[in-house]
């Protein structure tokens, strides 16, 4: 039995190593995140290997298997410590966007939304929503030439103060007139064109951008918002999953696993979500023509990836169909390293320094007129 498991836990490991990263930077194979999570992973498949061998289990007794339960109890104990103490790898991102994300408003039309006049922090960074809920000053009807900004957590300026977001640093590029912020963490096309035509039309802008992000095109959010003894009646599963939700190690290697085989999804829903996102984006610029508003998309990415590549393929197809403006940011990013973009190892959203290159490049976009192409 022993010889059996050793060679199917080496079989194991060997097909996880067999996996290739789109950010091969280590060894030219593997992510830093998933080559973290290979090192996890021999290091449970030596242990289990051993502990399997002929003899080794017969040959423990009860104080030690006592000891080593209450050793690794401690390990797991001190490693939460120290990932809730040190914030190791930026893993208070986890904690700060479910609160976030609890901190909004149930609404019918959009799913969730900020709660107007709120004041808080997340990730020790400033957060005011004026008295329509947007990360903005507060709306003065009288100011001119404003430009309505669409998009998720990326266009809120998830992680930097907000007179670093693009937002506002556009405004400095473009030499006057003022930027209307109505970025939501975790809206996808369909709800940031519900929001334009129920509220985004009502602030009169002269102008529409629309930073369209790789996970536009995934379903909405579905916030739970009941309490875990509520959980615990409904389904004892969930509530351990809530457990093992509070902790941050757990997150952390929940984070690095999640690179093996990614979000699990349906992908009839996915495909779905696709097609809605699409044609949101279709009704979008149908809607800004038919006000005569100028209309601009953005598709944010750090990086080209395979994926990424399709998307921005289908993106271009469609803007050249219906004939609304698209740029592609990946090529304002390129000769940079990725840690000297993003928050933090665990969150990957833009710091100060990328979203003032994205204002850069998106004030020379939109001056010069450029347009997507095949």
């Amino acid at each position: 039995m022993g010889r059996s498991a050793t060679a199917i836990l080496t079989l194991a490991w060997l097909r996880l190593a067999l996996h290739q990263s789109q950010q091969p930077e280590v060894l030219g194979l593997w992510s830093p995140a998933y080559a973290c999570f290979l090192t996890v992973a021999a290091l449970v498949a030596a242990g289990g290997a051993w502990l399997l061998r002929p003899g080794v289990l017969a040959a423990l007794r009860w104080p030690a298997v006592v000891g080593l339960g209450l050793s690794v109890g401690l390990s797991l104990l001190t490693t939460e410590a120290a990932v809730r103490g040190l914030d190791l790898l930026g893993a208070s991102y986890y904690e700060e966007t479910a609160r976030y994300l609890l901190d909004t408003e149930p609404d019918a039309l959009l799913g969730y939304r900020h709660s107007p006049g709120r004041q808080t922090l997340y990730q020790e960074v400033g957060v005011d929503f004026n008295e329509r809920g947007m990360r903005d000053r507060p709306f003065d009807d009288r100011v001119g030439n404003r430009v309505l900004l669409l998009g998720d957590s990326v266009t809120f300026g998830w992680g930097v103060e907000v007179q670093d977001t693009f937002g506002r640093r556009l405004e400095d590029w473009l030499g006057g007139g003022r930027t209307l912020n109505a970025g939501v963490c975790g809206y996808n096309t369909v709800q940031q064109r519900r929001y334009l035509e129920a509220e985004g039309f009502s602030l009169q802008p002269d102008a529409v951008i629309l930073l369209y992000v790789e996970n536009d095109v995934q379903p909405p959010i579905e916030i739970r918002r009941d309490g875990p003894m509520i959980a615990l009646r409904e389904s004892p599963s969930l509530i351990f999953d809530r457990l093992l939700g509070a902790s941050w190690t757990y997150r952390l290697v929940h984070h690095l696993g999640a690179t093996v085989v990614g979000p699990a999804a349906d992908p009839v829903a996915v495909e779905q979500a696709r097609k809605d996102s699409f044609e949101a984006l279709s009704g979008i610029w149908d809607s800004c023509r038919r006000r005569r508003i100028p209309f601009a998309v953005f598709f944010y990415r750090l990086r080209t990836t395979s994926s990424s590549d399709r998307l921005w393929g289908d993106l271009a197809r469609l803007a050249l169909d219906d004939g609304f403006t698209l740029v592609d940011t990946a090529p304002w990013f390129e000769g940079r390293k990725l840690p000297e973009l993003v928050n933090s190892f665990v969150d990957s959203h833009p710091n100060a320094e990328a979203h003032e290159i994205l204002a850069r490049g998106m004030a020379s976009s939109l001056q010069g007129g450029q347009r997507a192409s095949r």
